[in-house]
């Protein structure tokens, strides 16, 4: 592994923008989500949650790594050498995780249930909500086996990140709801997001460690940067309602009786119950699996 001298000025100045940008974009759809109709309000509160909640991440893990630590290897020490964590570390990565996957399965859960129209079952928000879980517990190596839940983990992310990629790169290939400019930029925006954050995160030490650091540290955050820039626009084109073509799209697509909408209320929830419940059986199976001797 190439060790990095910690940079106390230009790398943390990066990402502090790249946090500011994504504040930014987080009051940008917030307004539009108090200003719109009813059936845009669910897509941009998530928008609005997801850039709120980075901003909010990012400051932590530059407070963290640069201010409190000092330190870009403390949490691979602690996982691969023996090393140990100070208590503020701990809590401060923690409450990284634990922000970052909640506003991103509650992005995905909007996601799902307006533009994608429920037809990816809600799999997005469901694998989010067991990083939620699982993540944590890779900080915690003496009561929870670490290879086994590293391996989990790796699965959830390529789940929650290269799976949408893909998914919204056929969209965009198919030209769904015919956004096919707005696809592409999500497409290469989350790509984008994705590889800043692998740079960026000790769970992917592995892969990084022999990697040139300097790209690694400095191309991290220009990565989410560019990341943002993609995918506000994209996602600004997603619900674009300038045109009268594009007004008479969105109410045809939310057009539904009360019936069907009762009905698909009803899915709605029968989907929540089964979700929850394998969760909990997902969580107790890996209990169980860590207990076996």
């Amino acid at each position: 592994m190439q060790e990095f001298e910690a940079d106390y000025i230009t790398e943390p100045i990066l990402w502090l923008i790249a946090a500011f940008l994504f504040f930014q974009l987080g009051i940008y759809f917030f307004n539009k989500y108090r200003k719109s109709e009813q059936e845009a309000r669910a897509f941009f509160s998530g928008t609005a949650v997801f850039f709120f909640s980075y901003a909010l991440i990012r400051t932590i893990e530059v407070i963290r790594r640069y201010f409190i630590v000092g330190y870009y290897y403390d949490i691979e020490d602690f996982w691969y050498n023996g090393g140990t964590l100070t208590d503020v570390s701990l809590y401060l990565r923690l409450a990284f995780l634990l922000i970052s996957w909640a506003g991103i399965a509650y992005f995905y859960f909007r996601i799902e249930g307006t533009i994608l129209e429920r037809k990816t079952f809600y799999i997005l928000t469901f694998a989010s909500i067991l990083k939620f879980i699982i993540n944590p517990l890779l900080y915690f190596p003496t009561t929870f086996d670490f290879n086994t839940f590293s391996l989990i983990n790796a699965i959830l992310f390529i789940i929650t990140g290269f799976f949408p990629t893909v998914l919204f790169g056929v969209f965009a290939f198919r030209n769904y709801i015919e956004k096919r400019k707005s696809w592409i930029l999500l497409t290469i925006g989350l790509f984008c997001y994705i590889i800043g954050e692998t740079g960026s995160n000790p769970e992917a030490y592995m892969i990084t460690a022999n990697m040139n650091q300097l790209i690694v540290h400095y191309g991290s955050p220009l990565m989410v940067i560019l990341s943002a820039i993609l995918m506000s626009i994209a996602l600004k084109g997603l619900y674009e309602e300038n045109t009268e073509e594009n007004s008479v799209s969105l109410r045809n697509q939310f057009d539904e009786s009360a019936e069907i909408k009762k009905l698909r209320e009803e899915i709605t929830k029968l989907k929540y119950i089964i979700v929850i419940l394998l969760a909990l059986l997902m969580v107790a199976f890996m209990i169980i699996l860590v207990a076996l001797p």
